[in-house]
């Protein structure tokens, strides 16, 4: 497969529906910058896996496992057709079974940046997507069995991913309603473009692994 892959996944009004769904949840939003207004909507390996400065590994939001069914079972009640919807998706482009693995991890969630001056600028993290080797320490999987998904479903023009191969870096432009897949394995950066007089940058975000003859989902 190329390195990223657009695939149709949601009509316009289904993209407003959701939208609105997540923008009337802010109770539950995570903020995650003390002054940019970035938030999440469910956890994220990538940040919930990080124990406080001196505690130990097992302190970590994600390894509680009491607060990581309670916001997945938040979201299932919310986005079980999304969630339906999605995983029938990714079964159609791998020709495998999909499931979700609430018992294991988190379920797929969202990031949330409203507008911000400063999300003007390219200051996402540029990174690569390795978490699966904490969410699932004691399996060896290989590169082919990662993926990392973007589904935007509110989202201002020119956002989109940078992404990183051979030293060269392309831009890989986003569309709302359109399941963006790729390896997460190549260094890569959320582009945001969200400031000013936009709409917000909203996208169901995460994971997943092949093992088993079939794609496991997660966050």
């Amino acid at each position: 497969m190329p390195e990223v892959n657009h695939h149709a996944m949601l009509s316009a009004p289904e993209c407003a529906h959701w939208t609105r769904i997540v923008m009337a949840a802010q109770p539950q939003w995570t903020r995650r910058h003390p002054v940019a207004p970035f938030y999440t909507l469910g956890m994220a390996a990538y940040l919930d896996c990080k124990p406080h400065i001196g505690a130990s590994h097992a302190s970590a939001l994600y390894r509680q496992r009491i607060l990581r069914d309670a916001s997945n079972h938040w979201l299932m009640a919310q986005f079980t057709p999304l969630y339906e919807h999605l995983c029938t998706r990714v079964s159609e482009i791998y020709a495998l079974p999909v499931q979700l693995i609430p018992d294991q991890a988190a379920l797929p969630g969202f990031h949330i940046h409203l507008p911000h001056p400063s999300f003007g600028e390219d200051v996402a993290s540029v990174h690569r997507d390795l978490q699966y080797q904490q969410v699932f320490p004691n399996e060896t999987l290989a590169p082919e069995q990662v993926i990392t998904f973007t589904l935007p479903i509110s989202m201002p023009p020119g956002s989109g991913l940078n992404l990183w191969q051979e030293g060269a870096k392309t831009f890989h432009p986003y569309e709302v309603g359109e399941l963006v897949i790729h390896s997460g394995l190549f260094t890569h950066q959320a582009v945001l473009r969200c400031a000013g007089l936009v709409a917000p940058r909203i996208a169901l975000q995460g994971h997943g692994v092949v093992r088993d003859n079939a794609v496991a989902l997660y966050w």
